[in-house]
């Protein structure tokens, strides 16, 4: 690796760590940022889920809840098996599809 390419990997991990991702010159938000937000945005959306339930509701929300995990699990599961990756491998690429669902 020649001296240019360290020196621009270098400022590259500067803008990272400063929060300025978007000044690199080959970023993109579908391989780069959203990717890593999977997790979290799944974590927000567990958290939500769990919100919404009502415990003193008995039997029927606490399975109405565990069919909206299924769904979202299996829909994940089933966009990756298509795209002929593992059940719950996280995407290398976030297109539309992941974002809409």
């Amino acid at each position: 690796m020649d001296a240019d390419a360290r020196r621009i990997r270098e400022l590259e991990r500067g803008f990272r760590r400063d929060g300025l991702p978007n000044l690199i010159v080959d970023l993109s938000a579908t391989e780069d940022t959203f990717t890593r937000a999977i997790p979290f945005l799944t974590l927000v959306f567990v958290v939500e889920v769990m919100n919404a339930l009502d415990v003193n509701a008995g039997w029927a929300n606490l399975l109405l809840g565990l069919g909206g995990a299924v769904v979202l699990f299996g829909g994940f599961g089933l966009l990756n098996v298509v795209r002929g990756r593992r059940f719950l491998s996280i995407p290398q690429r976030v297109s539309l599809s992941w974002l809409c669902s």
